[in-house]
């Protein structure tokens, strides 16, 4: 039982070492933690003392495990957890027991096979998912289904230590409403920017215009209100007339 702590624990080492912080760890919030703490004290109660049911105390804490894991699949790391704890699960019920390879035992050394545990059988069921790795560096026996997990916990470990800490605003709404109300009103227009409005001495044919247009009454064209001009006619001739007077001095 002390691998998944070892597990977690160097996740968590690595996580610190690689830029994380202690302050990630206490932001995280964790769901239905008692159901947590319930499942771990069903697996390692068999390993503590001796019983006839074993087996079920570790499929309940595997079970109980398994529920923690899932309602907090969002922490990265626990739904690997999860999968791993299931085909362990799956392999203990339907043969009553994990079945370790005899195999492998002898190849470790292993004498004690631990709670929950007996030697395999020719009529087992899942054989793949049963304690067929040996690793002879630690002299255990181990499953799919336990490296899947270990491989899930040193990921959370790992997570925990470089989840960034939340940063509380002190802004309230959306972002772009704040962005919004910090933009600068818009300067007045200039006094030559400024729209062109009518002159008292209009000239009355503009008024009868925009009162033919707010009327809805049909627009005449701007030829009709032009004064009548005869191109065919000839301009009179220029007139010259000089008064006899000095012209006045430029100074």
């Amino acid at each position: 039982m002390w691998l998944p702590v070892a597990m977690l624990v160097g996740g968590l080492l690595v996580g610190l070492v690689a830029g994380g912080h202690w302050r990630a760890m206490r932001s995280t919030r964790v769901r239905i933690w008692p159901i947590g703490v319930l499942g771990l004290a069903c697996s390692i109660l068999p390993w503590i003392g001796s019983s006839d049911k074993t087996t079920g105390f570790i499929a309940l804490g595997w079970v109980l495990l398994i529920a923690f894991a899932l309602r907090n699949w969002r922490m990265t790391g626990m739904v690997i957890v999860a999968i791993g704890l299931t085909c362990n699960l799956a392999a203990l019920a339907v043969n009553k027991g994990m079945p370790v390879r005899a195999s492998a035992a002898e190849k470790v050394g292993l004498t004690h096979l631990g709670p929950g545990r007996r030697l395999a059988e020719p009529d087992d069921h899942l054989e793949a998912l049963t304690a067929i790795i040996p690793i002879p560096a630690l002299g255990i026996v181990v499953t799919f289904g336990d490296l899947i997990a270990l491989v899930g916990l040193a990921d959370v470990g790992f997570r925990l230590a470089r989840r960034p800490a939340h940063r509380h605003s002190r802004a309230r709404g959306p972002l772009w409403a704040h962005a919004a109300s910090k933009k600068a009103a818009p300067a007045p227009l200039p006094a030559w920017a400024a729209a062109p409005t009518l002159a008292n001495d209009t000239d009355n044919w503009v008024l009868d215009l925009r009162e033919t247009i707010l009327n809805d009454e049909r627009v005449p064209a701007l030829a009709s209100l032009a004064p009548e001009d005869d191109d065919d006619e000839t301009p009179p001739p220029l007139e010259v007339r000089y008064s006899g007077q000095p012209l006045p001095s430029r100074h």
